[in-house]
């Protein structure tokens, strides 16, 4: 099944999701080519021939909904669990965004994690998750950390006998 999702609810939701493609080698390049790669972001030519980007923000909360306990949705009733729940997520699995950095002309890559007021910004994102229960969030992570700390343990255990 393909992951479907829809951004209209999202208030501001064209300046909250989606950027700009600024460079016109980069635009016409998306123009022929489109985005690549399995986590290639969705994009689009607006009225006024401008080529955007979904934001990469946006992109990764669509991929984490599939494991977060929300039911598919950000809503008024929820979207303070989801800031937990996308918090805990990061905390465990670490970063959810790559982001170009460049300094001084030097173009490197850095781990970004997403903010509490990220999420919040989202409210109204919906997608076909909608299978995805807190308590079945709260078991995903219940393993992630058992199979963290048995982990954890056993290098240092080795690491004692050494």
């Amino acid at each position: 099944m393909s992951l479907n999702w829809d951004l209209t609810d999202i208030d501001n939701h064209e300046e909250v999701c989606w950027d700009v493609v600024t460079d016109q080698e980069e635009a016409d390049s998306i123009r022929k080519h489109g985005t690549q790669g399995f986590f290639a972001p969705a994009w689009h030519e607006d009225d006024d021939g401008n080529i955007k980007v979904l934001n990469p923000i946006t992109n990764s909360l669509i991929w984490m909904m599939m494991g977060l306990g929300c039911e598919g949705k950000i809503d008024v009733k929820n979207v303070e669990e989801v800031v937990v729940q996308v918090m805990i997520e990061q905390r465990i699995s670490g970063a959810r965004l790559r982001m170009k950095q460049g300094e001084d002309g030097e173009e490197k890559w850095e781990d970004r994690y997403i903010t509490a007021d990220e999420v919040r910004a989202h409210l109204g994102l919906r997608t076909n998750c909608c299978g995805n229960t807190k308590r079945r969030f709260k078991e995903r992570i219940w393993k992630m950390i058992r199979e963290d700390a048995v982990e954890w343990c056993e290098e240092r255990i080795q690491g004692q006998s050494k």
